[in-house]
């Protein structure tokens, strides 16, 4: 569902992906969405290249699907079960990289070990 839902947006059938979005949405990108007032080439770049990331993930009545797009932000589309399963919520967060934090640690385990060599002498 959530794939559907994200292949519609990039291909540009609003009118259809519309239709997939539940009627008790929180979102107000959703909302508009439901509207109509919402344009086309949004979509297109928020959802550029975005790929599935793991199984979805079932909580309670929800089902959670993260989809990582081609910019390294985190979507987090949450479909809820009704008659059949609709999406409820869309988050965009920005992905962390993994390279600078591994760095940072080393810096600070150098800074420490330097100082605790100077302690010794």
């Amino acid at each position: 569902m959530a794939d559907q839902f994200v292949a519609k947006l990039v291909a540009g059938d609003v009118k259809t992906a519309s239709g997939m979005v539940s009627s008790s949405a929180r979102a107000p990108v959703l909302k508009n969405l439901r509207a109509g007032k919402m344009d086309k080439n949004y979509w297109k770049q928020a959802l550029q290249g975005a790929q599935r990331q793991g199984v979805a993930r079932a909580i309670r009545r929800d089902r959670i699907v993260t989809l990582i797009n081609s910019q390294g932000q985190t979507i987090r589309i949450t479909l809820r079960k009704g008659r059949s399963y609709e999406v409820y919520s869309l988050a965009v967060s920005k992905l962390k990289s993994k390279t600078k934090t591994k760095a940072k640690t080393r810096t600070k385990a150098r800074t420490k070990t330097s100082s605790s060599r100077r302690r010794r002498q």
